[in-house]
């Protein structure tokens, strides 16, 4: 009778084993097949984070959707600057580039007309609204004409420019030095501001073409300034 007791004992004990082995296999069958779907997921997270990316660029280019190029070349006595804005922003702007001067004959537009001074270390070559000197009285500030660009088009133009560099502003407040200083580098500069920032009036010329125009203290508070540099060994006379 003990000997049958002590059989059934052992039998039941060795059910147990089995049963416990048989719970740590479906446990492991369990882990594995829980860990392949997250294994599968990893897609979708980089998917999502890509998503965010994208949707984040165009804030953070904004500022650089208008760019500028300039390109350079010396020769003889005279640099020739081709410059480029392009407008990659969905909207049109205009470009404060259309320099012009009072002649004998009237208004005179030239596009080879430029501001040079010296901004602390650097000669600039500036075609923007210029401030009006804190000291100077002036009855009608000057505002250059304007360019259109429409959206995700460019404008480009060649100017010529003798050399050595003399200063020239709006106001006639600057004289050139005694002596001519070779720049190795120039900042090329241009203003413009998006539509809508500033009224744009439309003035119609004798010979049938149209100038756009804008008031001073709007421009001056709408205008953003474009810099690039140009290189090379450059003679000036700005002091």
């Amino acid at each position: 009778m003990m000997k049958h007791v002590f059989s059934l004992a052992v039998w039941w004990a060795y059910l147990g084993i089995v049963g416990c082995l048989l719970a740590a296999c479906t446990v492991a069958a369990t882990e594995e097949l829980t860990d392949t779907p997250v294994e599968n997921a990893t897609p979708t997270v980089e998917m999502e984070q890509t998503m965010t990316v994208e949707d984040m660029t165009p804030e953070a280019t904004m500022d650089t959707a208008v760019t500028l190029r300039a390109e350079t070349q010396i020769q003889a006595n005279t640099l020739v600057v081709t410059y480029q804005v392009t407008n990659g922003l969905d909207e049109t702007i205009y470009l404060v580039n259309r320099l012009f001067q009072w002649t004998a004959n009237g208004l005179s537009l030239d596009h080879n007309l430029i501001y040079a001074n010296r901004d602390g270390e650097n000669v600039q070559l500036v075609k923007a609204c210029l401030p009006v000197p804190d000291d100077l009285d002036v009855e009608s500030p000057i505002v250059p004409f304007l360019t259109a660009v429409p959206a995700g088009e460019a404008f480009a133009e060649t100017i010529t420019l003798p050399l050595p560099l003399t200063p020239h502003d709006p106001y006639g407040q600057l004289q050139p030095g005694g002596r001519v200083t070779n720049e190795s580098s120039v900042q090329f500069v241009v203003g413009w501001f998006k539509d809508g920032d500033t009224a744009v009036s439309v003035q119609s010329q004798s010979d049938g073409s149209t100038l756009l125009s804008a008031e001073y203290g709007e421009v001056r508070q709408a205008q953003n300034l474009l810099q690039t540099t140009i290189s090379g060994q450059i003679p000036t006379t700005i002091q």
